[in-house]
């Protein structure tokens, strides 16, 4: 079986860590959201200095869970998810999980951490220093194992399709430092990493934590790194892994929970789909959200607020009608996109494919046939929970015996069903595809 050896450095730091367990530092001040606002501190100001209004702040604060630390910074707390099965995807032979890129030489990063990190001089635990072990599944701490790296890769694609409309590298590979860290408000290449690992590291008796809308924070931008999100012992899920760590990272871009009113703070989602910012994890189909779903507590646009926080959505990838013949990929970027490809049909039959991210797509795809009279077909097949990983419907497949001459065929994300009762809408129907014509 194949293995990857960790840092030798870092696995004997992890053990000291494995072995005391982590604790508070001295004068570690974090203090309850609720419980702050309540004491009359000036909502105003902390609002303005975590980049979220003060009815968002005041919300945040019913929710429960939130804190604010001594430097008044305010930051999640998440609680603490099962892992379900283990994610299907198997990681191609011969490539390297931890150098994959989703956009290499973007100027904003993402760096998926999975193989331990130290920090001190922090807002977590009073400074002091703290040192995650690298994620571990099997019990020996020393190696990544092919199983391992199996759900490294999952949790990266799972992830990538996520931030794929961004002009960010969603990346597993440690990157320069300066590729991270932001100096001033001229320095416009930088980023945030999401520490994967078994240990609760902070303490804080939870699932994952981050600081809230510090991604592009120019002033102390490394005193709020990193993000934290907290495999436990024996997690293989991949998929939980990404769900949990774009949660961490889009709390870091200024987003909030996706709760439902009634007391539920973190909407776990119907029919098959659910929420980023909610509870994604028992769902196949997880998209950003700006609360179209029944009595949401949260109505943030995910995608305006994200992108004006330090990761631009990425520039059109198709204009016009492009020729096609063959297999080309593209990537719908949002509710208003749709891309055209121009087929020359030489007659007989014309078949087509659309094929959305090859695991855990956020693209549901509808795909129309045009011909020189107008609609010749629209393929958007219903949505179909298999499994808390798997959905079916989110392809578009079309095959017809037709005569020569030119056809366009549009791909473009659609919703499904109410998003009140059992679906959603084309929103967050974003992501990557496959198009093939034969």
């Amino acid at each position: 079986m194949a293995v990857v050896v960790r840092g030798a450095v870092v696995v004997a730091l992890g053990i000291a860590v494995l072995s005391t367990g982590p604790v508070h530092a001295q004068g570690e001040s974090a203090r309850p959201l609720a419980e702050v606002l309540a004491s009359g501190y000036d909502a105003s100001a902390l609002a303005g200095r975590n980049g979220v209004s003060e009815e968002e702040l005041r919300a945040m604060a019913l929710g429960g869970h939130f804190e604010v630390d001594a430097a008044d910074g305010i930051r999640s707390v998440e609680p603490v998810v099962p892992a379900g099965a283990r994610s299907e995807v198997t990681a191609p032979a011969g490539v390297d999980v931890f150098a994959l890129h989703s956009r290499p030489g973007a100027a904003r990063t993402l760096f998926l951490d999975f193989d331990g990190h130290s920090v001190r001089d922090t807002r977590w635990r009073g400074g002091e220093r703290i040192v995650a072990p690298p994620y571990d599944a099997d019990g020996d701490p020393a190696v990544f194992g092919a199983a391992e790296r199996d759900t490294v890769y999952a949790a990266f694609l799972a992830t990538a399709e996520n931030f794929r409309p961004f002009g960010v590298d969603v990346t597993t590979q440690e990157p320069p430092a300066d590729r991270i860290e932001r100096t001033g408000a001229e320095d416009l290449e930088f980023g945030s990493r999401v520490v994967v690992t078994p240990v609760d590291v902070t303490g804080c008796g939870c699932g994952g934590q981050s600081y809230i809308g510090v991604f592009d924070r120019y002033v102390d931008h490394d005193a709020f790194q990193p993000s934290w999100a907290y495999t436990g012992a024996g997690s293989s899920d991949g998929k939980l892994i990404a769900e949990v760590a774009s949660h961490e990272a889009g709390h870091t871009l200024g987003l909030l929970h996706d709760g439902q009113g009634g007391g539920s703070e973190y909407y776990s989602g119907h029919q098959g789909w659910a929420s980023i910012m909610g509870a994604a994890h028992e769902q196949p189909v997880t998209q950003w959200s700006k609360g179209e779903y029944r009595n949401p507590t949260n109505r943030q646009d995910d995608i305006k607020v994200m992108a004006g926080k330090g990761i631009p959505l990425a520039a059109d990838d198709v204009v016009g009608a492009v020729p096609v013949g063959g297999t080309v990929s593209g990537v719908i970027g949002s509710d208003a996109d749709s891309d055209d490809f121009l087929v020359r049909h030489g007659g007989g039959v014309l078949a087509v494919s659309a094929l959305p991210a090859r695991f855990s797509p956020n693209l549901d795809i509808r795909m129309t046939v045009l011909g020189a009279s107008g609609v010749v077909a629209v393929v958007d097949p219903p949505l179909v929970r298999v499994s808390a990983v798997v959905a079916e419907g989110m392809d578009a497949v079309f095959s017809r015996e037709l005569p020569a001459g030119d056809y366009v065929v549009r791909v473009e994300g659609v919703g499904y069903g109410d998003p009140g009762v059992d679906g959603y809408t084309g929103y967050g129907s974003v992501g990557e595809y496959a198009l093939s014509v034969g």
